[in-house]
């Protein structure tokens, strides 16, 4: 019995959540398996057009046929295993290395020249068909565009009627995200700063989840709130149907604002480090000037010893704190895939964890229930019930609080690790070379503890970034892959920790109710209805 991998595609994800195509090209695998007399071994399962190259699920097959993991691959079409004819090339490379290739809903014999000619022609027809999807696809977005219509998802502040309907604005979101461009116009705000005074005032990104920095960037280089849908794929802009959120005159001054042209009122000149620097002696701000040229900060405090620190003994205090940050640019995008593939397992892990809590709460709500049909019946006492009751409503609400941070550590997590990267990719260009505005950026960010004394300047790293700097080897410019793997591993493991301590700080909060207020809905909610209570 030959033993093979099997491998079944659909090209959207929610062609997968019907799972109607998957289950058919099962089935159908199955029978020809039994047919013939092949033995699955293993499943390769994916949703993803077969159009493009990089498939992982695909990657991975390819890879354990060439390891001698099987003799042989079932396919449920030609086209459910390559629509584009350099992974067609792919397949066909098994064939010379003696793997049996079999497509369970077509008639091929690949060990023959005609059926091998066949099999090639089909496959040109597949990439041919996709080819012309493709281009008539373009052509119905480019005329969406032609029209003032945005294909796609509503941006933040507006909101989705179907397709071929013009987006219309927020109610709640949309004078929010007003609110933004008008806060952020004034020159007073950075972009982390900005973000977080809109999630206080209660603006969330288009997932119901917190704004952060990438998103606010995002919304304030967006066209669209000015009355224009912008194809990206050729650069032409057209007058939306949509409504306006704001004049063109404040898009233009915010766009001001984020490449460094626009100076707050108050102050004459732009400084790179304004109120960033403490005076190491007294604790004091220090205050920007500028004397012959140079750019001067200054501690105020009368009779302090600290006088003045000049701009580039500063530049030279953060240059050195950036350093140990920096990798290539090859080993960051090594770095970001290597991340990737980890913080995968990781959601794997979780969402095992998620199964097994959900299975508790049903166990929980389950036990609920019979304990008020035997109330109702007469066979426990009202006191022993309400005992019972509150003891369960507050093991279903911790089991509740426990599932919820479940999912949300990976999203956390992910989060976090994207903003840690983005940083370092940032630190790695030339301090010296970085806009104004950016050395702003990457300070705030990456440090909290930035001093200046008569004799130096120092600059000290925030967590995780501390960590990262004594992990890296200044020695090694272009770390092995197995360094790199490690740097990721630790990277995850402090950013996990990072995201452990805010939580528990968030959970250590005194609580909002008095205990005596803090009886569970679901008791309250029996009682009520077993004492006649409206």
């Amino acid at each position: 019995m030959s033993r093979c991998l099997a491998y079944v595609r659909v090209s959207t994800i929610k062609q997968r959540e019907q799972g109607a195509s998957l289950d058919a090209q099962r089935e159908a695998i199955k029978r020809y398996a039994a047919k013939h007399g092949l033995k699955i071994l293993r499943w390769f399962e994916e949703s993803d057009t077969a159009a493009k190259r990089g498939r992982s699920e695909f990657a991975r097959l390819l890879k354990a046929l060439r390891a001698g993991e099987a003799e042989g691959l079932v396919v449920h079409k030609i086209d459910r295993s390559a629509r584009n004819l350099r992974d067609w090339a792919d397949v066909a490379d098994l064939l010379d290395v003696g793997i049996e290739v079999h497509f369970a809903a077509e008639s091929i014999d690949l060990n023959s020249r005609g059926g091998r000619l066949s099999a090639d022609i089909q496959a040109v027809v597949a990439a041919d068909y996709i080819r012309n999807l493709r281009d008539e696809t373009l052509k119905g977005i480019d005329e969406r565009f032609r029209q003032g219509l945005l294909p796609g998802k509503a941006p933040l502040g507006y909101r989705n009627h179907g397709g071929g309907k013009p987006k219309t604005v927020d109610p709640i979101k949309g004078p929010l995200v007003r609110e933004l461009f008008e806060r952020y116009a004034s020159g007073s705000y950075t972009l982390k700063s900005i973000a977080r005074v809109m999630n206080e005032r209660g603006l969330t990104n288009t997932a119901g989840g917190r704004l952060e920095k990438n998103g606010v960037s995002a919304v304030l280089h967006n066209r669209y709130y000015t009355g224009l849908v912008v194809n990206r794929r050729t650069g032409e802009a057209f007058e939306g149907q949509h409504e306006a959120l704001i004049p063109k005159r404040l898009f233009d001054q915010v766009q001001r604002v984020l490449e460094g042209k626009h100076r707050p009122k108050g102050y004459r000149r732009h400084f790179a480090y304004r109120q960033l620097f403490s005076c190491a002696l007294c604790g004091s701000t220090l205050y920007p000037e500028r004397q012959k040229g140079h750019a001067y900060y200054r501690c105020q405090t009368k009779g302090c010893p600290m006088t003045s620190k000049r701009e580039e003994t500063l530049d030279a205090a953060v240059e050195e704190a950036l350093t140990p940050l920096r990798l290539s640019p090859r080993d960051l995008e090594e770095l970001h895939y290597i991340v990737e593939e980890l913080l995968g397992e990781r959601v794997s892990a979780e969402a095992a964890s998620t199964r097994a809590l959900g299975l508790e709460i049903a166990q929980v709500e389950e036990r609920q229930s019979r304990l008020l049909d035997l109330f109702l019946d007469g066979t426990v006492t009202k006191e022993a019930f309400e005992a019972k009751m509150d003891s369960l409503a507050k093991r279903h609400a911790d089991l509740l609080a426990r599932k919820r941070e479940v999912q949300l550590e990976p999203d956390q997590t992910r989060r976090r690790v994207e903003t840690f990267l983005e940083l370092v990719q940032m630190a790695s260009l030339s301090h010296g070379e970085a806009h104004e505005y950016t050395k702003r950026e990457i300070l705030l960010e990456v440090s909290s503890n930035r001093l200046a004394s008569p004799e130096n300047a120092s600059v000290e790293l925030d967590f995780p970034y501390s960590c990262w700097a004594e992990l890296q080897d200044p020695d090694d410019c272009y770390p092995k892959l197995d360094g790199l793997r490690t740097l990721a591993d630790q990277l995850i493991r402090h950013v996990e920790q990072w995201v452990e301590h805010e939580t528990r700080l968030r959970s250590d909060r005194p609580p909002q109710r008095t205990p005596a207020a803090s009886q569970s809905q679901t008791s309250r909610s029996a009682q009520e209805s077993l004492d006649g209570s409206p």
